[in-house]
């Protein structure tokens, strides 16, 4: 019986250990995360943060060492000048007033905290960082930011905000008002497209100072046309990997902007349909698109653009003459770089551009058909400004030099009897006799071509007028004769030419 008492003591022992294993690894949890973590001193900790040339780095390097799990970090290296911090990959879960660098804060101009597992922060945590220019906050799991943490005295400093990767749902997740200062706002990776249905959320005015936003791969497939309302001063908009299918109407509301990418969309055709005149914008960039077609006069609204980087869209096989409008109304635009580099094109219009104002030309890896249409530019590849402007990945902008691009990527393939040479082989040679236009300075603009037509109406009204009042007077003149002669020979019937003609048939018997 006493054996039996003791087997069952013996059978709880395990689980009694287990709990108070548990017990204690989560006190220890808690007490770490409490704990401050010296860093930085001539003895290695774990985990540890580089200090160097003001720039403190808090990330583990290898999966099996410890990790962060808050900010609460004090420097043991003397006379320390932290301005730029990061906390990398680490396991921050709350971010608490006083627990992040104490006693260095005010010093910091940057901090970036990136983890997944922040849930809480504390309303004014950021209000001891007099001197915070720029905050990213990535990769968290917040689903909203109040004013009590963007307070007021943090906007007096701040200009640079990032919340890439967060599980905001609308914009109203986030309170900008305090944050009147922000030139750049980093939104790539959002979620905000998915609940557009849901909301008509627009930027507030507080941000009317704001030059740069990132609102990238946030999945809008539409824009509310007036999503960009108060943003009065916004000069480059980043839309890139957005499943958008149109121009977005709503760059009309973007007076100042400059720069706008839109690379990875889903949008197939470019016109001019819905957008107003921007003489501000300076630079077009769409790559890797689904484009098939520019149409005519699909950017005569931006008669300042000076770069037109189009390259790598695959399905591009179309482009319209007129598309700057250049080949209706000879305003030359003021291209300055151009690439419609690894498309689809079988020709280049001679007309889209004044080809010798062009600073840099990228057009290769297209697949050219060598006829007629294309001899202006094979013919003059030695005096076109040609370079390669896409850049894969891997390579770096420029890599070749200009005879490899030429030789590499300037080649017919077509029609059959070309296939596969390259342009240098045929240059100047290709289609001479053939008679084509190809000087736009001779293009006549449409008010001299009024007035040309105008004169000729002129001129051939007074030759008429010259000719018609002689024929007039000679036939008045003929009238008057009939009606003075009524014995004329007009209406006379000569019956002698019967006999004429039986006498002369009498004479051959």
């Amino acid at each position: 019986m006493v054996a039996l008492k003791y087997a069952n003591i013996l059978w709880l022992l395990p689980l009694l250990f287990i709990c108070c294993s548990q017990i204690s690894s989560a006190a220890d949890a808690d007490a770490e995360e409490e704990n401050v973590y010296y860093v930085c001193g001539e003895e290695i900790q774990e985990p540890d943060c580089i200090c160097e040339n003001e720039v403190i780095t808090c990330q583990r390097q290898m999966v099996y060492e410890k990790n962060f799990k808050s900010a609460n970090v004090a420097i043991l290296k003397p006379n320390f000048v932290a301005k730029n911090v990061t906390f990398g990959r680490s396991e921050i879960t709350a971010l608490k007033v006083n627990q992040i660098l104490p006693g260095r804060e005010s010093t910091v101009e940057k901090l970036v905290i990136s983890t997944r597992n922040l849930t809480i922060i504390e309303n004014g945590v950021f209000d001891n960082f007099t001197s915070l220019k720029s905050l990213s906050l990535i990769g968290t799991n917040l689903t909203n930011i109040t004013g009590a943490v963007f307070t007021k005295k943090l906007g007096s400093t701040l200009v640079e905000l990032e919340l890439s990767f967060n599980e905001f749902k609308t914009l109203s997740s986030i309170d900008f008002t305090h944050l009147t200062n922000l030139k750049s706002l980093n939104l790539y990776g959002s979620t905000f497209g998915r609940n557009f249905s849901i909301s008509s959320d627009v930027f507030p005015q507080a941000l009317a100072n704001l030059e740069t936003l990132n609102f990238e791969k946030s999945d809008f497939e539409v824009l509310n046309s007036s999503i960009f309302v108060n943003l009065v001063n916004l000069k480059t908009l980043f839309l890139n990997g957005n499943p958008l299918t149109s121009m977005p109407t709503a760059i009309n509301y973007l007076p100042s902007l400059q720069n706008l990418h839109m690379d990875q969309t889903m949008i197939t055709v470019l016109n001019n349909t819905g957008i107003k005149m921007n003489e501000n914008l300076e630079k077009l960039v769409m790559t890797n698109t689904m484009l098939v077609s520019i149409q005519d006069c699909a950017f005569c609204s931006f008669p300042n653009l000076k770069y037109f980087h189009l390259w790598d869209n695959r399905k591009l096989a179309s482009v319209d003459e007129n598309a700057f409008g250049y080949a209706k109304n000879g305003s030359a635009p003021k291209i300055e770089s151009f690439s419609l580099e690894h498309c689809n094109l079988q020709i280049i219009p001679e007309k889209l551009l004044d080809w010798k104002n062009v600073r840099e030309i990228g057009i290769g890896g297209n697949i050219f058909m060598c006829n007629c249409s294309l001899a202006w530019l094979v013919n003059n590849i030695d005096e076109l400004n040609l370079v390669q402007i896409y850049s894969h990945p891997n390579e770096g902008r420029y890599a070749e030099t200009r005879y490899e691009i030429r030789e590499n990527n300037l080649q017919c393939y077509g029609p059959m009897a070309l296939e596969k040479v390259h342009f240098s082989l045929i240059s100047g040679n290709l289609c001479r006799n053939h008679t084509h236009q190809n000087d736009h300075h001779q293009t006549v603009p449409p008010h001299h071509i009024f007035c040309y037509i105008l004169c000729g109406i002129i001129v051939f009204a007074i030759i008429l007028a010259a000719i018609s009042y002689p024929l007039y007077q000679l036939y008045a003149k003929l009238k008057k004769g009939k009606t003075a002669n009524p014995l004329s020979y007009e209406n006379s019937n000569f019956d002698g030419d019967s006999e004429v003609v039986n006498n002369t048939d009498n004479r051959f018997p």
